[in-house]
């Protein structure tokens, strides 16, 4: 009986031993765990995590041996994460990425390409394959990858620059088009406007026009806005473009004729544009002789009511205004980001009919403008003729 008693004592020390030793397992678990896991806010503490609770650690560790341009040690680590979390594209391009800077190029490529086909997220890949396929003249790949980042939102600037590289090439630009879908997201007026600051005026011309039977939600009000400063930095041509395949209308269809637009519609890139303020009351007539500007000043100062950009080849020219009210005045002037802003000179040549000359150097786009006193009256549509 006593020995049965004895037993069960030592039995019930041993099982509270247990007990206490799988408690402090658990804990010292998730210990590691939560300082594996602490390693993505801190990367200080990657090298004080014991080495069977390293995951994230790992990658931090291989991350400062790239920064060393340790790149052996980098692919240990890399190597090691990867056999504990084979998953994720991104270890796996981590590991390709040490391969590759430590030599060994023909063991990085099939890690590599197998992290490419796994997922988009890791940017590096993605990179690596855009070139390889430029470099290898394969513009479906290309194309379709830059496409891809596009769409998910990435528009850093290798991101612009391949994508750039890709549609420079006729091949690229096919291949780009044909892999678009009908109702494409919310990245393409931002790449389009990206797309006239940065490729020829053709290729703006082919983009936005296969992307406006994909895309319905353009917005033509922050689009004009867009095209006037494209004009101002030289890009008439390529504003032009986007402009008349999204959110053309009557107003823009020639840039050669002056005519006063409607105050109700979204000017194009080479329109007329009537500035807000205050004390001025604008309307747009038609009469026999055209459209007509008609204007109340209620302010002493003289107001800007309307202004629009023209592209005249250096030359001597007139500026008929015969027909509008004495309380107009016109300017003309030089502008764009290269040249600034400069006045050109007006030499009155009889009642109503001025001229002036564009200059050679620093004068691609002009500005029209028309500034009123105070009071009442009508403006007709001006006439711009090259001085004979």
């Amino acid at each position: 009986m006593k020995n049965g008693k004895i037993s069960r004592k030592v039995g019930a020390g041993i099982l509270a031993v247990g007990w206490y030793l799988a408690i402090a397992a658990v804990a010292m678990t998730a210990i590691g765990v939560q300082l594996d896991r602490q390693t993505r806010r801190d990367a200080a503490l990657a090298r004080v995590v014991p080495a069977p609770f390293q995951g994230y650690a790992l990658e931090v560790l291989a991350r400062e041996a790239f920064e060393r341009n340790d790149y052996f040690g980098a692919a240990g680590f890399s190597r090691e994460l990867l056999e504990r979390r084979p998953i994720p594209a991104e270890n796996l391009s981590l590991y390709g990425m040490a391969l590759l800077n430590s030599g060994q190029v023909s063991a990085a490529e099939p890690a590599l390409q197998l992290a490419a086909q796994r997922g988009w997220r890791d940017r590096f890949v993605q990179r690596l394959v855009i070139l390889s396929a430029l470099q290898n003249e394969d513009s479906k790949i290309a194309a379709q990858r830059v496409l891809g980042l596009w769409r998910q939102g990435d528009q850093s600037s290798w991101v612009r620059d391949l994508t750039q590289a890709v549609l420079m090439r006729p091949a690229g630009l096919a291949a780009f088009n044909d892999a678009l879908v009908l109702h494409e997201g919310d990245w393409v007026p931002s790449f389009l406007v990206w797309s006239a600051r940065n490729l020829p005026a053709s290729t703006v011309k082919k983009l936005s026009q296969n992307l406006s039977s994909r895309y319905s939600l353009f917005n033509c009000h922050v689009l004009s806005d867009e095209t006037d400063r494209l004009v101002l930095h030289g890009k008439a041509a390529e504003a032009s473009a986007l402009w008349q395949a999204l959110c053309s209308n009557e107003s823009s269809q020639n840039p050669d004729v002056l005519a006063f637009g409607a105050l109700d519609r979204e000017p194009g890139p080479l329109s007329w544009r009537y500035p807000d303020s205050a004390g001025i009351s604008l309307d747009v007539a038609k009469e026999e002789d055209g459209a007509v500007l008609l204007y109340e000043n209620s302010d002493a100062i003289r107001h800007l009511i309307a202004r629009r950009y023209l592209q005249l080849a250096p030359a001597k020219y007139t500026l008929d205004t015969r027909m509008s009210a004495r309380g107009a005045e016109w300017y003309i002037a030089c502008t764009g980001a290269k040249s600034g802003w400069y006045l050109i000179k007006l030499l009155q040549r009889s009642k109503g009919q001025m001229e002036f000359t564009v200059p050679t150097a620093n004068c691609q786009i002009q500005e029209l403008r028309v500034v009123v006193r105070m009071g009442t009256g009508k403006i007709m549509t001006p006439v711009i003729r090259m001085f004979r």
